[in-house]
């Protein structure tokens, strides 16, 4: 009894198991060999030209008629006879033996002709002869269509009324010609500075001159782009990047009244243009107190029910005693009575005419005279609008001057514009909601004034005067205190760190 040793047991793969009910299951356990095979086999197919029982006899079969062959025999001849005269032209330098020189020379012709039997052409040359069976897989591909075959038909028709039309085609040669003369212009107009450098070696010790306009644009093109793409260009600053905000120096001389030792006149009108200063702060003030307070009664002078009864009451009319009010009546009365008379006296010698339809039409003459009538009065008024155009020729004069004094009256405007604009950079523009305020101005009263620098008080904040400089010149916007309200009470907790413990002996 033979027993067969060995050495490793197989061990039993586990089947897997997939869910079904899924659809990324289904593609993972489907069998897709058959259906990959038959893909295969028509790619195949078509690229060797399609299948077999679609493919044409004359494609598949063909009939040896022998040329081949000829065309090799020949072309053997041709290189034996090449050789037979290369052997000749050699034996005529060589001296020694004929019939082993002709034995070597027949058998190099014959290894060189097997060699050269055996010899393929490289694959890169066969692929330049295209493929020998295969065909493109695409049999048939779709025409292109032309434009005019692309074109909706009711787009065609109009533009085949718009061709009809003369005015239309000579437009449309016009533009032809126009576009043809840019072009040759473009093409007449120097390339850029890649093309026209094409001829110029970089390497060469002769270099052009860097005043050449097209060497230079291309260079400076070449520096950008470098910076560019490096990273290192800025961005183009803006054109009002180098002009100042504002006319006004940065530092501005005092005053002459402001000195330590000023005269009369200058200390004089320093002090005015303070007290200016101060009434114009005090008119503000009371500007605002008549807008609002003084604008509500007081408690003495409020309304009560009596006085807003009587003006709630204005206008309407009162309780009249009844006498009186017959005796109205009757005036009334009266004076109704005698318009209707003298209305009557009016009617009875006047005639009406109405311009109503009367019912009466108009007969043929009545008609042609209101036509000429109506013609003569039209070339009444255009005779008359002619004669006002042509006396109009007498008065060029008027109107030069007249062109004149509105050319003056512009320079007169603009000069006066540009005064105000020029002002303009002189102020405080309005960069935010509130008002620039001027600083006080610093001034000495006549009982401070003292004649030595060493006694001199000093007058404002120098802090001040530079952040209201700063305002001034349109450096910063004007801004005042801002005061933080808060919108909620605010919660306040003693720290569990910062509690003392009463309970516990403080003494330990």
């Amino acid at each position: 009894m033979a027993m067969d040793i060995v050495d490793e047991v197989p061990t039993r793969t586990k089947r897997k198991r997939y869910n079904k009910n899924k659809k990324k299951a289904w593609r993972k356990t489907i069998n897709l060999r058959d259906l990959e095979n038959a893909l295969e086999q028509k790619r195949r197919e078509e690229r060797f030209g399609g299948p077999l029982e679609e493919r044409p006899s004359q494609d598949i079969l063909y009939l040896d008629t022998g040329e081949e062959n000829n065309n090799e025999k020949q072309s053997e001849k041709s290189i034996f006879h090449h050789a037979q005269v290369e052997y000749e032209v050699d034996e005529d330098k060589k001296v020694g033996d004929k019939g082993a020189t002709e034995r070597a020379v027949a058998s190099t012709l014959k290894k060189r002709l097997t060699s050269r039997k055996k010899v393929k052409r490289l694959r890169c040359h066969q692929l330049l002869d295209g493929l020998p069976g295969a065909k493109a897989p695409v049999k048939k591909i779709n025409r292109v269509r032309t434009v005019d075959e692309r074109m909706n038909p009711v787009a065609k028709e109009k533009k085949q009324k718009k061709l009809a039309d003369p005015k239309t085609v000579a437009r449309l040669k016009r533009r032809a010609v126009q576009s043809r003369e840019h072009k040759e212009a473009k093409e007449k107009q120097p390339k850029s500075g890649l093309t026209d450098l094409a001829t110029y070696d970089l390497w060469s010790d002769e270099r052009p001159a860097m005043g050449n306009p097209v060497v230079q644009s291309y260079t400076q093109e070449m520096v950008e782009y470098y910076e560019r793409q490096t990273k290192r260009k800025l961005p183009a600053p803006p054109s009002h990047m180098t002009q100042k905000p504002s006319a006004l120096p940065a530092v501005e001389l005092p005053e002459a009244g402001a000195s330590y030792n000023p005269s009369y006149d200058d200390h004089q009108a320093l002090l005015g243009k303070a007290v200016d200063q101060e009434e114009g702060r005090l008119k503000d003030i009371a500007r605002d107190e008549r807008r609002t307070t003084l604008m509500f009664p007081t408690k003495e002078n409020a309304p009560t029910e009596e006085t807003w009864l009587q003006e709630m009451s204005e206008g309407l009319p009162t309780a009249q005693p009844e006498e009186e009010e017959m005796e109205e009546e009757e005036e009334e009365e009266e004076e109704e009575g005698s318009s209707n008379a003298q209305k009557e006296v009016e009617t009875e010698g006047t005639i009406t005419i109405s311009h109503g339809a009367s019912g009466e039409r108009k007969t043929q003459k009545q008609r042609r005279k209101e036509k000429e009538r109506r013609k003569s009065e039209l070339l009444k008024s255009m005779a008359k609008k002619m004669k006002i155009r042509e006396s109009n020729v007498y008065k060029i004069r008027t109107y030069n001057r007249e062109m004149e004094f509105t050319k003056m009256i512009t320079k007169e405007r603009m000069k006066i514009r540009a005064e105000k604009k020029e002002e303009k950079t002189k102020k405080p523009a309005k960069l935010s909601k509130y008002k620039y305020e001027e600083e006080d101005v610093p001034v000495a009263l006549g009982d401070e004034l003292v004649g030595s620098l060493r006694e001199v008080k000093p007058t404002g904040c120098l802090l001040e005067d530079r952040y209201k400089s700063f305002q001034r010149r349109n450096i910063i916007e004007t801004r005042i205190k801002q005061k933080f309200v808060r919108k909620y009470k605010q919660k306040k907790a003693v720290k569990k760190e910062h509690k003392l413990n009463w309970d516990q002996d403080l003494t330990v």
